[in-house]
């Protein structure tokens, strides 16, 4: 799946947005469920025996196997051909049979979401006055989030502007005699607003683990985030979608919120155009993603008079001030910037005394409007009907917005997001501890299977020497796993929980939250950036930071701890069941096992060591890892492999201005797919062999029993992976995340993976089955 923190860069934002889709009312999703006829014979011949086949084969009939086989089976179409479009084969029922009219995507994952945040809820129905702090804060925070979804709330718009006072003596796009602050406190406003309001701005400012001193944690300080892609922007071909920003999200939320604090319009378009364009000079200095992966170019450590020396013009003492970050204390006063371009464009943009100047001058108050609109975008959803109905629309076209099925599924995933240990402390709890020890140990030693998979695969390589063999083999050894949920859970003594997330208790004491959703979500920001964020800064590193909720269903990597963690939320379908058969387990939490360690070898995880440290204390100029230099530039033929593939390939949108894959910028998450799943492949032939009696499992019933075990392993990748959006969705998609869209996941994966062609008898040379001669495969982290 994704690692949590792929850039530092790119964290607040991505939360800050998430958060807000999360908060939205979002409607149902309609799921066609068409009973199939019984099948009819396959097309395909007859699949090769694997050395666990000994020509007779057993049919399994529980009833978890049974709904297994019909929820695969109403998910394919048996019309396409698997070795000419295996998405298309593996995902054609369930695109044809899923609606999403109420939103713009909706896969299986989402799903598995939606079941888990639901089990959330029914858990809280039973919290009482005598539980935990945990439980019954996390109980507040979703019944007051529900109750303002469904507009029992006030409109809190007067409180918005008394806020937007006291940072910045007024709103200058709507008072024409705006008296300009000082510099010094709009630096601090900045500030305060990202440390403690968790908007983040101009800069973006995250706390977590200093990548060369692994023991202790650092401030990293990276570019801004705007709420567009960056290529919208800087790119002609964008224009439309510009001018539509401006007049369907910039100028009626202002509008509204114009009317709504003075009863006129008091906005002028000028203004607002001036705004846009501030924006426009923002992102054409931001460095787009696929330059953000050297590590070593991204860490420029700082003083805090370094800082004050380099770029004259901000009042860093302000700003830090204002995150809430004493820059007197000697303990915290080192810094790292990420983009030290884009921080240095921002200082020339208020060289001017107050004035912003570019080439043609801006008016200072054009920069406080930008930071303005930041908060009013934040604040959109638990202000009034007005402003939710203009951003959701906004957001329906330019960010994810998954289509659940109510409100209580995405206020679930608000308080998760902002109290990490809250309802994902619920979840786990909810789980009998015979049922959830099991599956951690079930899981585990699935684990151990795809680590030493990968591991003989490396052993393969011919382009890799053998010191740096010995070094990979060092950096597995190395690996943190975080199985399930965090290791100091305590489900006897749930003071431990409560002591963690004491900052949150003021949740307690406020009046009437069901009705007062705007303070209880001020005050559960303030908590979760003194908890996750700004307030670890000082504290030693854990590299066994677990970093997000266990109620989560993803998992992630994360370089600098070399961890990966796989959630409680995860071992669910799509990916996994305990009753089910160990190829759908292996093809779906054993390839996101896979995944996840082989972003440990992609090309930013071999920049850092076994205990996290950037090159391992192997690092020039330019560059740190610990390859040696044949091994390295092996590597990197392997990698632009990859690059030049999904580039090449242009999946998936074959109209407009966008519609390939960038093979640069999803260059990592590809290299995870295919070194991952063929890990995880590999691992449960070796499961069969070792813990199977060398004898293949049992089939699933009808409708899927002509499907044999290792056919059943593929239909799992890529029913994970089954996914119906809109147009606008994919295209968004493919210039803003890192992961290509599903359908190229799958069917490039299995392009590369020769043992998948085999396993289909597809005949050499077919789409999904290339000879080598076509040279059109690449050889991910494997010999062969």
């Amino acid at each position: 799946m994704a690692d949590l923190l792929g850039k530092v860069s790119a964290f607040l934002l991505i939360l800050t947005l998430a958060v807000a889709i999360a908060s939205l009312v979002l409607s149902g999703i309609i799921l066609g469920k068409v009973n199939k006829p019984a099948p009819a014979p396959p097309a395909l011949a007859p699949a090769p025996k694997s050395p666990c086949d000994n020509g007779h084969f057993t049919v399994k009939e529980t009833d978890d196997y049974k709904h297994l086989a019909r929820t695969l089976y109403d998910a394919l179409d048996e019309s396409v051909d698997p070795c000419d479009d295996f998405y298309k084969f593996t995902c054609g029922g369930f695109l044809r049979n899923t609606d999403i009219t109420n939103g713009n995507r909706i896969g299986t994952y989402d799903q598995s979401q939606q079941q888990v945040n639901t089990q959330i809820y029914d858990a809280l129905k039973s919290v009482t006055n005598v539980s935990s702090k945990t439980e019954r804060i996390s109980k507040i925070i979703v019944e007051s989030c529900i109750a303002n979804a469904h507009k029992k709330t006030t409109d809190k718009s007067k409180d918005v502007n008394d806020f937007i006072n006291q940072l910045f003596k007024g709103f200058p796009a709507l008072n024409s005699k705006w008296t300009p602050m000082s510099l010094d406190d709009f630096w601090y406003s900045v500030g305060l607003l990202e440390g403690v309001h968790n908007v983040p701005s101009i800069f973006q400012a995250q706390v977590t683990v200093d990548q060369r001193k692994i023991h202790q944690n650092a401030l990293y300080i990276n570019q801004g985030g705007l709420p567009l892609p960056r290529d919208y922007y800087v790119k002609p071909s964008f224009l439309a979608n510009l001018e539509s920003y401006l007049n369907e999200e910039v100028t009626p939320l202002i509008g509204n919120f114009s009317m709504d604090t003075l009863n006129k319009m008091a906005a002028k378009r000028e203004d607002l155009e001036r705004l846009v364009q501030f924006e426009i000079e923002l992102a054409t200095a931001m460095l787009p993603d696929d330059l953000l992966r050297n590590y070593r170019q991204q860490y420029n450590g700082y003083t805090a008079a370094d800082l004050k020396t380099a770029y004259t013009n901000i009042n860093w003492e302000k700003y830090f001030l204002g995150l809430g970050i004493p820059t007197t204390n000697q303990t915290m006063d080192h810094f790292i910037v990420a983009q030290p371009s884009y921080i240095a464009t921002v200082n020339s943009l208020f060289a001017q005394g107050g004035e912003l100047y570019d080439g043609q001058k801006f008016d200072f108050k054009t920069a406080v409007n930008f930071v303005i609109l930041r908060l009013l975008q934040d604040s959109s959803g638990y202000i009034g009907g007005l402003y939710q109905k203009t951003h959701q629309h906004f957001l329906s076209r330019y960010a994810q917005k998954t289509t659940y099925d109510d409100t209580v599924v995405s206020c679930v995933n608000e308080a998760a997001n902002y109290m990490v240990y809250g309802p994902g402390y619920v979840y786990i709890k909810s789980i009998g501890e015979d049922r959830r020890n099991a599956v951690q140990q079930n899981i585990s030693t699935q684990t151990d299977l795809v680590v030493n998979a990968f591991l003989d695969m490396v052993d393969t390589l011919e382009w890799m020497t053998n010191s740096t063999k010995e070094a990979a083999h060092t950096k597995a050894h190395g690996l943190k796993r975080n199985i399930g949920w965090p290791k100091w859970f305590n489900f006897t003594d749930e003071t431990v929980q409560d002591n963690y997330n004491y900052r949150y208790n003021d949740i307690l004491d406020i009046v009437n939250s069901s009705d007062n959703y705007w303070t209880v979500l001020q005050t559960l920001k303030n908590a979760q950036q003194l908890t996750e964020n700004i307030g670890i800064l000082g504290k030693p590193a854990d590299r066994l930071n677990f970093l997000s909720s266990p109620s989560t269903v993803n998992a992630w990597y994360q370089p600098e701890r070399n961890s990966i963690t796989f959630p409680y939320a995860a071992f669910n379908p799509p990916y996994f069941k305990m009753e089910y058969p160990q190829a759908y387990n292996f093809a779906g939490q054993g390839g996101t096992g896979g995944h996840e360690l082989t972003h440990g070898y992609d090309d930013e995880g071999v920049q850092f060591g076994p205990n996290g440290t950037l090159g391992a204390g192997n690092c020039s100029w330019d560059y740190c890892g610990w390859m040696d230099k044949e091994s390295r530039q092996g590597f990197q033929d392997m990698a632009q492999c990859v690059i030049s593939q999904y580039s090449s390939t242009c999946c998936p949108v074959k109209t407009g201005s966008v519609h390939c894959a960038n093979g640069a910028t999803t260059q990592g998450e590809n290299i995870a797919d295919l070194g991952g799943q063929l890990a995880a492949y590999n691992a449960y032939q070796n499961w069969k062999k070792t813990m199977n009696n060398g004898v293949e499992e049992a089939r699933l019933p009808q409708p899927m029993v002509h499907y044999t075990p290792n056919q059943i392993f593929w239909i799992t990748y890529g029913h994970s992976w089954c996914m119906k959006q809109t147009t606008e969705s994919l295209v968004n998609q493919l210039l803003t995340n890192p992961h290509s869209p599903g359908s190229c996941r799958t069917n490039q994966v299995v392009q590369d993976i020769p043992a998948f062609g085999q396993d289909f008898n597809c005949p050499k040379g077919s789409k999904m089955y290339p000879t080598p001669a076509q040279n059109v495969r690449c050889k991910v982290w494997t010999g062969f």
